[in-house]
């Protein structure tokens, strides 16, 4: 009895003294008590967003990125003010300052911001352990056939030839058979030698019709197995990938392509500024900066149009619009299968910050825990409720039903 009454609080003073010694170790214990000046900028999409209320005339954000600020400041003991940058996350100018965030982070105003690591940026600030990996990949539209039916598998001039060369063989029959059988009959005669049906043909008019009877089936071989391998294609998987660009290579080579180029003033920026690959240096030659809605809209709507832009980006886009839309599909859309960049998105302290360490251990510690993962889903769960609500406010008038829902009137 005495070893049940013992044993927990055993257990107690052993887990105190081994969460004493994590937070000492970690830094946690830096973190009571202090106030942390966050830069963000007003939306990231998913992963944060920013609002001011019209009863208190304050911000109010979401997403994962604010709830891992909110739930952390709760957990171990601080507190924090957030200060929306509209430039975004910055860049450096000539005379050497940055703007943005990174601005703001340099110069004092705040003491904690959200940015991918760079190879300049890495040398004037430290990073925690990655909060999330992005690629920066291209999204452009399938070239589907915009004809489903039987007779897509051909252009409408082969099918024109097709029924020619059946009108012609058939007008050769008849001359031949006008003296034994009727127009009709000859008509269904051919018909049939075309869909590879056994024709019983008299012996007395075989020797006059047996090399065109064989120029026939030659020709009907031939159209066959090509319509039948299309249409078995389309039916199994609708358009080819053969029409549209499947890397950063082959989008760099063709010029007909349009490329629009989304970024977020950060990393994407600088990877083309500095970069001297060839396939870097011919693709920021075509380059079209716009906004993520209007990049990603034109790449689905419009043929031979490409998006430049971060995965996480194109994927709370989709979230809200693709499976909502009233005839659009995600089959239609192609993403290249190799990124043309990574970056890891982290938090970010100036150089030498006391408060690495704990924002490390508080990473890790939601990271293993699954919190992480649930707030990102979460978060493409409210943009798709959001896009509902629009969808059954609007009527559609346009291609684009505020504030960012995608209608494309002329997908297939």
């Amino acid at each position: 009895m005495q070893l049940q009454k013992i044993g927990p609080i055993i257990f107690l003073i052993l887990q105190h003294a081994l969460t004493k010694r994590t937070s000492n170790r970690f830094g946690i214990n830096y973190m009571k008590g202090s106030t942390l000046r966050f830069s963000i900028p007003p939306r990231i999409l998913s992963y944060f967003s920013s609002k001011l209320s019209p009863v208190t005339g304050l911000f109010e954000f979401q997403g994962p990125i604010y709830n891992l600020i909110d739930h952390s400041s709760r957990k171990f003991n601080y507190s924090y003010k957030i200060q929306v940058a509209e430039e975004g996350f910055g860049i450096k100018l000539q005379n050497g300052t940055w703007t943005g965030t990174i601005g703001a982070l340099m110069k004092g105003d705040a003491n904690v911001i959200i940015a991918a690591r760079t190879l300049e940026r890495n040398k004037i600030m430290d990073f925690t352990i990655p909060y999330a990996y992005i690629r920066l990949f291209f999204w452009t539209r399938r070239n589907y056939n915009k004809n489903n039916s039987l007779l897509g598998s051909y252009q409408s001039s082969t099918w024109i030839l097709v029924l020619l060369a059946f009108s012609l063989i058939t007008l050769l029959f008849y001359l031949n058979y006008k003296r034994v059988y009727r127009f009709q009959r000859v008509l269904v005669m051919v018909f049939a030698l075309a869909l590879e049906e056994a024709v019983p043909i008299p012996r007395i008019l075989w020797d006059k019709i047996r090399f065109t009877t064989w120029i026939w089936l030659t020709f009907v071989l031939v159209i066959s197995t090509g319509y039948k391998s299309q249409l078995i294609a389309s039916l199994t998987r609708p358009g080819s990938l053969g029409y549209v660009p499947e890397t950063f290579a082959e989008l760099a080579s063709r010029p007909e392509y349009k490329i629009n180029f989304h970024h977020l003033n950060g990393a994407a920026l600088s990877f083309f500024s500095n970069n001297s690959l060839p396939v870097v240096v011919a693709l920021r030659r075509r380059l079209v900066v716009k906004p993520v809605l209007d990049c990603l809209t034109e790449a689905f709507c419009i043929e031979r149009t490409a998006c430049l832009t971060w995965d996480f980006m194109a994927s709370s886009f989709m979230a809200s619009n693709l499976g909502l839309s009233p005839n659009s599909d995600r089959e239609m859309f192609y993403r290249t299968p190799e990124a043309l960049y990574w970056a890891t998105i982290s938090i970010v302290f100036k150089r030498g910050s006391k408060w690495v360490r704990p924002f490390n251990f508080i990473l890790y510690s939601y990271t293993e825990t699954g919190l992480i993962s649930k707030w990102i889903r979460d978060s493409h769960l409210t943009d798709r409720i959001e896009a509902s609500k629009t969808l059954l406010t609007n009527n559609f008038k346009s291609r684009i039903s505020p504030p960012k829902v995608l209608y494309c009137p002329f997908l297939i």
